[in-house]
């Protein structure tokens, strides 16, 4: 390991800097208090996060502690997700479902699969029974299908 002027320069720099501002605080007479720190949730998802009816319903059944929203470790945890007959339209949000293996979409009123291209773990995908006009729009995600195993369009 080397050191070159400059970098412990600047290593004593910040040094004398924190402890000049630490000095400060002491002679200015202010009062540490302790205080608790919180953890602030930043996995925290909302429903301008999704499609509003997707939100409801994996709200639904993804909540696993029962206090009203959805976090992202919520639903990467979900393998088996069953979101059949539910009127769907649009699947944003869906990506959020990174640790599904098995998505049951059919009954619904889908006419693309945008929102699966990140569920790279799918090994088994219904969309049967949807308003898919062309094999097209199923296709055009299928990189991210290299793991499915079955795929039911009927």
């Amino acid at each position: 390991m080397s050191f070159t002027k400059s970098s412990v320069f600047s290593k004593w720099m910040r040094s004398l800097s924190a402890g000049a501002m630490a000095l400060m605080l002491v002679a200015s007479g202010s009062e540490f208090v302790s205080q608790p720190v919180y953890a602030v949730t930043t996995n925290q998802l909302t429903s301008s996060d999704f499609n509003g009816r997707l939100y409801n319903v994996l709200l639904a059944q993804c909540d696993t502690n029962g206090d009203g929203t959805l976090t992202t470790s919520e639903l990467a945890s979900y393998t088996y997700v069953d979101l059949s007959n539910q009127n769907l339209t649009d699947l944003t949000g869906i990506e959020y479902l990174s640790g599904a293996t098995y998505i049951d979409l059919s009954g619904n009123k889908l006419t693309s699969l945008a929102g699966l291209k990140y569920n790279y773990r799918l090994t088994y995908l219904d969309i049967s029974d949807n308003n898919f006009t062309t094999l097209d729009s199923i296709l055009d995600y299928s990189d991210a299908y290299a793991n499915l195993q079955e795929l039911d369009v009927s």
